[in-house]
């Protein structure tokens, strides 16, 4: 894109010192699209946190109860905010509203957090993926929107290797155990694609684990070694 079809676009659209929750502008406000004052109705996870998924811990015990008992397909999973309050209806309007530019907010914080965890060296970024139908009725994929941002500031390969194989029913409704079941031959590898060894997966929100683990269990199946989950919210 031209430098005066990007000027043309900020007259018309403008994104540069503007919140893209509440509308302020401002000079202070960069690339994370926000102001201070909804930055601070995002509440970030803080430690203790479980060394494998994240999840607050009272004390820092090191790994969660759940984590001990049932192992993880993947190394780790890091997440930015709690899933509550102003994030939850954020993320909501992200995914269900048409809101999808909001992915801008996301995948930055997303990538700061990888910058101070020290995870910034991946062979492929690879978007948990939606089924067909899901996509086509909303328009795109919300985690192929922060992979692929995510991608172009770390300077690594975005690649769909993994895709939806049945119609599964909507993780929010289920209980813990249904997550689990309802992933249960969901996902697979996508045909002629070379996993790498090393993935990062993204997705939207961390809850029980069940769709990340399922990915994280097929790309080790065709060869990935370490993978590493990023999702903007648990």
């Amino acid at each position: 894109m031209t430098s005066v079809i990007k000027e043309l676009l900020e007259l018309v659209y403008p994104e540069k010192h503007v919140c893209f929750l509440c509308g302020y502008q401002d000079l202070s406000i960069h690339n994370e699209h926000l102001c201070a004052s909804c930055q601070q109705k995002m509440i970030k996870l803080e430690q203790p946190l479980c060394h494998i998924c994240s999840k607050p811990l009272a004390e820092a015990i090191g790994v969660c109860r759940e984590c001990v008992q049932m192992p993880k397909e993947f190394e780790r999973a890091i997440a930015v905010y709690s899933y509550e309050g102003t994030i939850k209806q954020t993320i909501s309007d992200f995914k269900y509203h048409g809101k999808s530019y909001l992915y801008k907010i996301f995948s930055w914080q997303m990538v700061e957090l990888l910058k101070k965890e020290n995870l910034t060296d991946f062979d492929q970024i690879v978007p948990v993926p939606l089924h067909s139908y899901k996509e086509v009725k909303r328009g795109y994929n919300q985690s192929k929107l922060l992979a692929r941002d995510i991608s172009s500031n770390l300077g690594m390969p975005m690649v769909e290797l993994v895709k939806r194989t049945k119609k599964t029913k909507p993780q929010n409704k289920l209980a813990t155990y249904e997550r689990w079941h309802n992933m249960t031959g969901a996902i697979d590898i996508k045909k002629s694609k070379k996993v790498g060894k090393k993935i990062l997966l993204v997705d939207d929100i961390y809850t029980t684990g069940a769709t990340m683990n399922a990915c994280a269990k097929v790309l080790k199946r065709e060869g990935a070694s370490i993978v590493i989950g990023i999702s903007i919210a648990r």
